[in-house]
């Protein structure tokens, strides 16, 4: 769950240094670090000032109030540690060893590993349509191609994006996992299997199939057969939490006015398999190492090694050139180095678990802050690799020489494949775009990333470990491009009347004319009071009057409408009297954007007035036809308003 909030967006690092809540953060810490003795070896010398500087930074330069952070070598902890506040009220330090946090979507690897431990067993096939585990409901056949748990683990099935009601006010509104995914699925947009576009509905759809076969709800499955088996006793997916983790929690926290300010608990509505997971980091830590050791916990084995290995495997990739997706991790390179991992958000708690197979190295990383929005996880995670020497030296670009002439190809705007589609929030695409520009220097630019060609399609980022690697279709056409180090989606490349610079002049040319036509209403009261007075009355021009009417009405909604927007919460909980008020307004003006219609074309008929005031009547409804039109292309108006 990204663009959540609106914070603020620049802070001083100097500032933030003499913070009071950061510094007393240097003395709030639990540390656990192994001696030099029971380490494998000399490179984890000095690990913990390194680690401890590399994270200060980062939370002063982010705004974090609290962190934790936690590194495993095989069957042991290296380093345990955690900075600022758990409470920054009560200046109640975080401990990496009985702080929780909310893990978001890194509680998807307890999911995926829970479908592995059934596939074991013979319960389930990764290959099976997945209605062959449904009960109550079923995915409808959009597609000739079935559904399967293999699609679902590699984020392939094809499902759009939802987030309407994904959170409620209060415990007694949550709905249960499988009532909740019968009554708000998603389309399907695209095959499965043709691309990947990451679904938080199908990580719950997963966890439901655990709990049909298994005969448990998910919750007590997971509890039984694998966070007892690791000894994970401060782990839960429960909600709200059970009364014996409660005091352990630590707060969410939003930086405004110069302050952190405390945030309620979040509770995510149905989708419990794909986020609402909260735990310590040292609980995450006993996660890492069992898949880091073959499945082995501390109280048992809750996997096969051969199972691990398959989970470990890369299941799908958009391209040869790319990282994929393993069953249920994502992959990334840094320097060479493989790593498997899968990152987490809710609105104010963020993370990142990234395992090193190759050097039996794990990493868990948690914040409980919005912060600046950008989280440094793989920033931190980039820098331990350097730090320890890992992999080889950063890649160098390809000495082959290409004209640049062509660069104008890869321009445009592209929006992720993780995209609403069906319902009111498509707009929200025009605010998360990518735009590819080509530079003079012969590179291309997405906003602050510089990007430097190393083949036909493929181009390396400058002081970066990313790589962009661009899709033709058979006619040489760019149709999409990926990142190699975000496998979870596509950028798929917009149509000229998608992109935002399109719909941002349509939508400014519709304000100007509403705008030239905004005080008829008043001009045409005042001329009726007046010939009234002089004893001349005159009839109401019911024509500009009805226009201005009309303008004023589409204002007011593209003001509610940017209201809803400015804080994604009301939308995220869906219950609020304004988000409904302000979906209802385009029916409104709709209906007299119709009636103008009529008005103006029996003024032509009739040739009442000037030329230029017919024209400029026809102008004003000409651009609210439009205007209507742009909202029925993005769902606000028409049947897919609310999908």
């Amino acid at each position: 769950m990204r663009m959540l909030r609106t914070f603020v967006t620049s802070i001083s690092i100097v500032f933030t240094l003499f913070s009071p809540t950061l510094a007393d953060c240097q003395n709030a810490t639990a540390d656990i670090i192994l001696p030099a003795a029971e380490r494998s070896t000399a490179k984890w010398n000095d690990i913990g000032d390194f680690l401890d500087g590399v994270m200060t930074a980062h939370m002063a330069s982010h705004r974090i109030a609290g962190a934790a952070l936690v590194i495993t070598e095989a069957d042991s902890i290296v380093y345990a540690k955690g900075f600022g506040f758990s409470d920054v009220e009560d200046s109640l330090p975080v401990d990496p060893y009985a702080t929780i946090f909310r893990t978001g979507s890194t509680g998807k690897l307890i999911t995926w590993t829970a479908v592995m431990q059934l596939v074991e067993q013979g319960r389930l096939d990764l290959d099976m349509d997945v209605n062959t585990y449904l009960r109550e409901f079923s995915i409808p056949a959009t597609f000739p191609e079935p559904i399967t748990m293999a699609h679902l683990m590699a984020h392939t099935p094809g499902f759009e994006e939802r987030i309407i009601d994904i959170i409620v006010r209060n415990s007694d509104n949550l709905i249960d996992l499988g009532p909740f995914l019968a009554t708000n699925m998603p389309e399907r947009v695209r095959p499965p299997g043709e691309i990947s576009g990451y679904s938080n509905y199908g990580a719950g759809l997963a966890g439901h199939i655990v709990a049909e076969i298994s005969g448990m709800r998910y919750e007590d499955y997971v509890e039984k057969h694998i966070f007892e088996p690791l000894g994970m006793h401060h782990s839960t997916f429960r909600q709200p939490l059970p009364d014996s983790l409660k005091e352990s929690m630590s707060g969410g926290y939003s930086f405004s006015k110069g302050w952190y300010e405390k945030e309620d608990f979040e509770l995510f509505n149905g989708l419990t398999p794909a986020g609402t997971m909260s735990s310590t980091v040292s609980d995450m830590a006993r996660f890492a190492m069992v898949h880091l050791q073959g499945g082995q916990g501390i109280n048992g084995r809750i996997l096969k090694p051969e199972s691990v290995t398959l989970m470990h495997q890369q299941l799908d990739a958009n391209h040869p050139d790319v990282c994929g997706n393993a069953h249920g991790f994502w992959e990334r390179q840094i320097k060479g180095v493989h790593i498997l991992e899968h990152g987490g958000d809710t609105l104010f708690f963020h993370g990142l678990l990234a395992l090193i197979p190759e050097e039996k190295i794990g990493v868990y990383v948690c914040y409980n802050s919005h912060g600046k929005g950008s989280m440094p996880r793989v920033d931190l995670l980039e820098a331990l690799i350097n730090r320890l020497d890992l992999g080889g030296s950063p890649e160098s670009l390809s000495e082959a020489e290409f004209t640049d002439d062509d660069l104008e190809r890869f321009e445009g705007s592209f929006r992720s494949t993780r995209a609403i589609e069906t319902t009111f929030l498509k707009i929200t695409e025009l605010g998360s775009t990518t735009t590819v520009s080509a530079t003079k220097n012969g590179r291309l630019s997405t906003g602050t990333r510089q990007w430097e060609r190393t083949g036909e399609l493929t181009f390396a980022e400058l002081g970066g470990q990313d790589h962009l690697v661009f899709v033709e279709d058979d006619n040489g056409g760019i149709t999409h491009f990926l990142r190699r180090n975000v496998p979870e989606w596509a950028y798929l490349r917009l149509s000229w009347y998608e992109s935002p610079i399109f719909n941002g002049v349509a939508f400014g040319f519709c304000v100007m004319l509403f705008l030239s036509a905004a005080l008829w209403p008043i001009s045409v009261l005042k001329n009726y009071v007046v010939s009234r007075f002089r004893k001349q009355p005159q009839p109401i021009d019911p024509t500009r009057l009805t226009i201005g009417i009309l303008c004023w009405t589409c204002l007011l909604f593209l003001v509610g409408l940017g209201s809803l927007f400015a804080d994604i919460e009301v939308i995220l909980y869906g219950d609020s009297a304004l988000l409904h008020s302000v979906l209802a307004f385009p029916m409104v003006t709709s209906v007299l954007t119709m009636a103008c219609i009529v008005f103006v074309l029996r003024s032509r008929r009739r040739q009442r007035g000037s030329r230029r005031r017919l024209i400029h009547p026809a102008l004003v409804v000409t651009a609210a036809t439009f205007f209507h039109a742009l909202l029925w292309y993005w769902n606000l108006l028409g049947p897919n308003v609310w999908g």
